[in-house]
């Protein structure tokens, strides 16, 4: 059975990145199938120490084995570095020239997510040997 999967990417919107003003991408991905929806890596980090702050920072797109390996929306607590997947992310962009490029980009790696999964889907025992002979039958 073949994977598919949802993006839906909202119009840029002006906002404030350290005091200038920047674009924000969003993408959701959503309606996966036979797939996870959260293929967005996100770590956890601490921004403030004197206020505990921390702040969710999209890292990549997840490969096979990040799906299997990272919880969905929480790190857990003894995970260094603290990875998580989401169905969102936010991308901030210096510009909209750069908005047509991030998001091809973030077609293309799904894509290959997508295809990297139908493969595992297509693997199979290919050839069984013994080793260092066969054992014989009593």
């Amino acid at each position: 059975m073949s994977c598919r999967i949802k993006l839906t990417f909202q119009s840029p919107e002006v906002a404030k990145f350290l005091g200038r003003n920047t674009l924000r991408l969003r993408v959701t991905a959503s309606n996966g199938e036979e797939m996870p929806d959260e293929v967005f890596l996100h770590q956890r980090t601490l921004v403030d120490t004197d206020t505990d702050e921390w702040q969710d920072e999209f890292v990549a797109i997840c490969s096979p084995y990040d799906l299997s390996d990272y919880p969905v929306d929480e790190p857990t607590t003894e995970q260094f570095p603290a990875y998580f997947r989401k169905a969102t992310a936010d991308i901030y962009l210096p510009g909209i020239s750069v908005f047509s490029e991030v998001k091809e980009d973030i077609e293309a790696q799904i894509r290959f997510l997508v295809q990297l999964l139908d493969k595992l889907e297509e693997l199979d025992t290919v050839e069984e040997i013994w080793i260092p002979d066969e054992p014989s039958s009593l």
